[in-house]
C-alpha cells in the first residue's frame, strides 16, 4: 500500500518485513510498518533517533557508575527510567535492539531486587554493561552509516 510517498507494509517480523523490503526493492527511510496496533516507520535517521539512544545510554551508564558506587536504590531509578525510555521505540527495527535492552535491564533490576549489590555479585553489574555497550553500539552504528552517506567511499 502506498500513502503519501510511502509504502506501507503489514507485518511484525522483523526477517518477515526486510525481507519483503528488499524483495520489492523498496527504500528502507521510505518504509512506515503497520504492526496492527500502530504504525511505525521501518528505519529513521534523524537526530531524534540519535539522541533516543544517547538518552539511554546515558542512563545506563548512570546507572552502571551508582551500582558500582553502592547507591543501589539510585542505580534502580536510573534503571526503571532507561526502561520508561526503551517502552516507546522511535521506529519498527529498533524494537529488535529495545527488546534486548530491556531483557538485560529486568535482569539487572531481578538481581538487585534479590540483594546483590555489593561488589562481589558480578551479575547485576555485567547485565547493565552489557545494556550501556549495546547502546553505544547502536550510536555508533547509525554515526558511521551517516558518515558513509556524507563521505562515500571513492
Amino acid at each position: 500500500m502506498d500513502e503519501g510517498g510511502r509504502v506501507v507494509l503489514r507485518g511484525s517480523d522483523p526477517l518477515e518485513v526486510c525481507e519483503e523490503v528488499v524483495a520489492r526493492g523498496l527504500h528502507p527511510e521510505g518504509v512506515d510498518v503497520d504492526t496492527g496496533t500502530r504504525v511505525l516507520p521501518l528505519v529513521l535517521d534523524d537526530r531524534n533517533h540519535l539522541l533516543t539512544w544517547i538518552r539511554l545510554y546515558s542512563r545506563c551508564l548512570a546507572a552502571r557508575s551508582l551500582l558500582l558506587a553502592g547507591a543501589a536504590d539510585r542505580c534502580m531509578w536510573e534503571i526503571e527510567a532507561a526502561l520508561i525510555a526503551a517502552a516507546d521505540p522511535p521506529c519498527f527495527l529498533d524494537e529488535v535492539y529495545l527488546a534486548e535492552l530491556v531483557q538485560l535491564l529486568r535482569s539487572a533490576q531481578r538481581a538487585i531486587l534479590a540483594g546483590e549489590t555489593d561488589i562481589e555479585h558480578h551479575g547485576p553489574y555485567v547485565a547493565v554493561t552489557m545494556a550501556e555497550n549495546l547502546c553505544a553500539t547502536r550510536m555508533i552504528r547509525r554515526e558511521v552509516h551517516q558518515d558513509r552517506r556524507q563521505y562515500p567511499r571513492t
